[in-house]
């Protein structure tokens, strides 16, 4: 179990020395307090279940594709947290506490929603 845990850093590690975080397409898991299994990478966004306890402390580098966009992590249909990318990429999320059986969770760039007057 630890190997392979390792294992699977020291790719992403890789991946991340590989390439600059502009020209990269898809999201990347960094770090995450709790564990995510079943990660689905599609284009732009990522779906995974998230199980653990306290806060769920998560960074990712995502495709930054303009300078003010926005990525959200949803749970069911609600939006749990949005956050911008910093310079190198990092978006950060802490997701709620309360996912000790697993929680679903989909990471993607924001929709812009049209604004209600």
């Amino acid at each position: 179990m630890v190997g392979g845990a390792l294992l699977m850093w020291l790719g992403l590690l890789m991946q991340l020395t590989s390439s600059p975080p502009e020209k990269r397409g898809t999201p990347l898991l960094v770090d995450s307090r709790w564990q995510v299994r079943g990660l689905v990478v599609d284009g732009s966004s990522a779906r995974f279940t998230a199980q653990g306890f306290g806060p769920g402390e998560m960074t990712w580098i995502v495709p930054v594709s303009s300078p003010n966009e926005r990525w959200e992590a949803r749970t069911g249909s609600h939006t749990v947290q949005s956050s911008l990318p910093d310079a190198q990429g990092k978006v950060r999320f802490v997701l709620p506490r309360g996912a000790e059986v697993g929680v679903a969770v989909v990471l993607s760039p924001s929709k812009l929603r049209p604004a209600i007057l």
